[in-house]
């Protein structure tokens, strides 16, 4: 044993199939159900990755740009050795990436999104050791030029939300950071990662970076920024495709006309161009109105000729939306799997066709393996006790609000009160007055018929009140089960999806470390996390 043993967390696993909050498709895709088999090209196991090194086929000129972009990005940067190492590994034939992606979301955003690194992190790991022969680089790429501000703009932090207020616009990753300064001074607590990535690096990519850097660095996570002009060279035949022929509208519109007849929903939806215009200050959407192409909201206008010799001097002017961007990830990196949530595992279904139009422009194109991330509920200590005392399981808190209410008192065996009997005695007794009427007028069915009706309402409303007479001489434990409740599910949705990591980590300093010694990549299950 050792002198110093490392203090995990308490846990459990749910599978994920029993987590009411997921969609069909995804449930569908985790389950392995045959009907999804047409709209991926890798099967989620284990035993899979083998059979997508055989096929990839990464230009080494792509390597050696991967390379020079890393050097740059990081240029300010004091890197940890793993991320040397990895970077330089990107040179080598037996080097492939694990990928996930995510906006540079302010203070990290939501949970979802150290979990997004973290099952990324433990992928490479978990390959590295299964083939030894081959080296494995988690890769964070950053959604820097997406410009849904709002996204990003905010995070929870012990019950309360902190906004950032910009007049900014455009590409989110450009927004200069100097105005979060406001939000470091009114927090709870300093927190010496995010003074020096707010203070010191001047635009939200490069601050977000700089945090990943200094909270996952040492395990060799690296972080490539999409909006980069030398790295959008390798997009600009997919840019000219996609402004000449228009194909990818087709294509998705045909898959998700294939997955809405199987009784799913399309989770994107494809324009005739999917791609922005990208500048300062400006992310609009490009649209081809008779010989012009157009940037709407802006009096911007080409000519074809002028437009395809803008992608070859300035490709970096061009940005892709959500259907495309996985394009221009699969163009520039040596990738074997793509880590996502529930949302984007389903939009990746609907880009398979896509990605085989694309592949006679780059033939190493490919669609890499689709994995879920891991999915957690963290609590402390104080609150798996309450739900102790209070003769509840954590799985009785993912129901909604009002089952959860009648599932408690079910447990104090105080059933939801009713008069069954008595509504039938009522019932019966008008069916006898109804047919004695009918035999002496029935222009008077109508008046007994109402009277029941409204005896009938008169007993409901009784049951009601009588039902909430006996909640209230449990209202206190009632009220503790739905503050929990709130607490753990917050609005009604998921802990990851609206509180930020920073509520557990100001706390529990080991608190990145302990999740990322509980996750496991192919795990489908849902972590039950209890904080010491």
């Amino acid at each position: 044993m050792p002198e110093n043993p490392v203090y995990m967390p308490i846990f459990q696993k749910t599978p994920l199939n029993q987590i009411p909050f997921f969609s069909k498709i995804f449930q569908d895709y985790i389950a392995q159900n045959a009907v999804l088999e047409p709209f991926f090209q890798f099967v989620p196991r284990k035993e899979t990755f083998g059979k997508i090194i055989a096929q990839k086929q990464f230009p080494q000129e792509k390597r050696n740009l991967l390379y020079q972009i890393f050097q740059e990005q990081y240029e300010r940067i004091s890197l940890y050795k793993t991320e040397k190492e990895n970077i330089e590994a990107l040179l080598s034939e037996k080097t492939f990436t694990v990928t996930t992606a995510h906006q540079p979301s302010i203070f990290f955003g939501e949970l979802y999104f150290v979990y997004k690194a973290l099952t990324t992190l433990r992928l490479a790991e978990f390959l590295r050791a299964l083939m030894p022969a081959y080296h494995f680089v988690p890769i964070f790429w950053l959604g820097s030029e997406d410009h849904d501000f709002a996204e990003i703009s905010h995070f929870r932090l012990f019950g309360k939300t902190y906004q950032w207020h910009t007049e900014q616009k455009g590409a989110v990753g450009r927004m200069k950071t100097a105005e979060i300064a406001e939000i470091l001074s009114v927090l709870p607590e300093k927190i010496p990662v995010f003074e020096t990535a707010y203070t010191q690096y001047p635009t939200l990519a490069q601050a977000t970076r700089y945090a990943l850097h200094e909270f996952f660095g040492k395990k060799g996570l690296l972080v490539l920024d999409g909006d980069d002009a030398k790295l959008k060279k390798a997009l600009i035949p997919v840019i000219q495709n996609e402004l000449q022929e228009q194909k990818t509208e087709f294509f998705v519109k045909d898959t998700s006309l294939q997955l809405t007849r199987l009784g799913y929903h399309a989770q994107a939806q494809a324009r005739p161009i999917n791609f922005f215009y990208l500048d300062e200050g400006l992310r609009e959407r490009i649209e081809r109105k008779g010989d012009f192409y157009e940037v709407l909201h802006t009096p911007l206008r080409f000519s074809e000729t002028e437009i395809l010799q803008l992608t070859e001097k300035n490709p970096e002017k061009f940005s892709p939306n959500a259907l495309l961007r996985p394009i221009y990830q699969e163009l520039v990196l040596p990738n074997l799997a793509y880590i996502g949530g529930p949302g984007e595992i389903a939009y990746w279904l609907q880009l398979k066709s896509t990605f085989e139009h694309f592949r006679h422009l780059a033939p190493h194109l490919t669609m890499p393996m689709l994995l879920p991330r891991n999915f957690a509920l963290v609590l402390t200590q104080n609150q798996s006790e309450k739900i102790n005392k209070l003769q509840l399981s954590v799985q009785d808190f993912f129901q909604e609000s009002h089952t959860l209410k009648k599932l408690f008192l079910s447990k104090l065996a105080l059933q939801e009160f009713s008069l069954p009997q008595e509504k039938e005695t009522i019932l019966q007794a008008f069916e006898s007055i109804k047919q004695k009427t009918a035999k002496i007028d029935k222009t008077l069915l109508s008046a007994v018929e109402a009277e029941e009706q409204k005896n009938l309402k008169s007993l409901e409303h009784l049951e009601k009140r009588i039902q909430k007479a006996e909640e209230k001489k449990h209202e206190n434990e009632l009220q503790q089960v739905l503050s929990l409740k709130e607490k753990l599910f917050p609005d009604g949705a998921l802990q990851e999806r609206k509180d930020n990591f920073l509520n557990f980590y100001l706390n529990y300093a080991t608190f990145l470390e302990d999740l990322h010694q509980i996750f496991e990549p192919f795990s489908n299950e849902f972590y039950i996390i209890q904080i010491q």
